[in-house]
């Protein structure tokens, strides 16, 4: 019966080849397409424009655009789904003022 040892050994030799020593890791070959966001993508936009404009205690959160669009759009989707574009926008807008900066 293996060892604990050996399992590890398996494991560790059968993800990693002796010439790399990097996990190899996967690429999406597209984006994810998303299609309850589309619909919504303008209007979070505008939200997040106008958000650079007020203080930071008053800018919108990603639970209060889900919030948002639910009471005053319809929205179906999910929380998750509004975080992860939101957060997406908001790297993409850090990333170009960085540059800009620099």
């Amino acid at each position: 019966m293996p060892q604990m040892v050996d399992i590890e050994y398996i494991s560790k030799k059968h993800f990693i080849s002796p010439s790399s020593s990097e996990i190899p890791k996967y690429n999406l070959s597209k984006a994810k397409s998303r299609p309850v966001m589309n619909p919504y993508k303008d209007i979070i936009r505008e939200w997040l424009k106008l958000d650079k404009t007020q203080p930071k205690k008053q800018r919108h959160a990603a639970r209060r655009i889900f919030n948002r669009l639910c009471d005053e759009d319809g929205f179906t989707g999910s929380e998750s789904s509004v975080r992860s574009y939101v957060s997406s926008k908001r790297l993409i807008s850090q990333c170009m003022e960085t540059s800009l900066i620099q």
